[in-house]
């Protein structure tokens, strides 16, 4: 008698779990592990492969320089200043920058966008110094890092991300990492753009890889790679003419 109540409980249990039945927990169950991972899941894949997306269409130009910029707008994404730098600068090529990094208002928070000239590896229109045109990667970061905006936390993880890659590629020291004011008389990126952090950071990203071996990538156009010229002062940069039209 004991054996046959032990076996009905335990055919009851396997089809009542805490007054569930069994043939409804088990999909409640799946339903409940999808709407937790699936999130995870989408998050990850929206993470840029950084060789992917940095890939020219043209033969690579020999970058000496990263120059960082803020938009100095609130709003903002890759589109409306391409639109702005055709339509009021007068500018053929479009947008001045490189790389344009999203805030969430025009495009995702913290999203890459690529612009036309470095696909084409083209000088940029953002540095107001024609060698940091011609040599100088411009990233741009949508807001306004002067007058109240700051940069949100995936937009830091995207610029040290690219960074990272960018100056590794083609072997760009940190030295020439610099920002706009730095080349040019100017505020930008703004006083709330956290450039010890972003050096702190890419410090520490290097410490943890380690040396690279230099062979095992490839090297733009076959060139050989020196260091980079050395960061001209702020009054040698403002000595500079540009002549009428010329994008700077």
């Amino acid at each position: 008698m004991k054996q046959f109540w032990k076996t009905k409980n335990s055919l009851a249990f396997s089809f009542y779990v805490w007054k569930i039945p069994l043939f409804l927990l088990i999909p409640a169950l799946v339903v409940l592990a999808l709407a937790v991972s699936l999130p995870l899941m989408l998050l990850k894949k929206k993470a840029p492969n950084l060789e992917t997306l940095c890939k020219p269409e043209a033969p690579e130009n020999h970058w000496r320089y990263i120059v960082l910029h803020h938009s100095a707008t609130h709003e903002g994404s890759a589109a409306r200043f391409d639109t702005f730098h055709r339509e009021v600068r007068g500018w053929g090529n479009g947008l001045g920058y490189h790389f344009v990094i999203g805030n969430g208002t025009d495009s995702r928070d913290g999203e890459i966008e690529v612009g036309k000239r470095w696909k084409e590896q083209l000088s940029g229109a953002h540095a107001g110094d024609s060698r940091y045109n011609r040599m100088g990667i411009g990233i741009c970061l949508v807001g306004n890092f002067e007058n109240g905006d700051k940069p949100t936390r995936r937009q830091i993880k995207s610029l040290i991300n690219i960074i990272s890659y960018l100056s590794q590629r083609y072997d760009i020291p940190r030295s020439s990492i610099v920002l706009h004011k730095d080349v040019h008389d100017t505020a930008c990126p703004g006083k709330n753009f956290p450039y010890k952090k972003v050096m702190k950071s890419l410090r520490y990203l290097a410490s943890r890889e380690g040396p690279k071996d230099s062979s095992s990538r490839d090297r733009p156009l076959g060139l050989s790679v020196s260091p980079g010229l050395p960061i001209s002062d702020r009054a040698k940069a403002l000595s500079l003419q540009f002549q009428a039209g010329d994008e700077i």
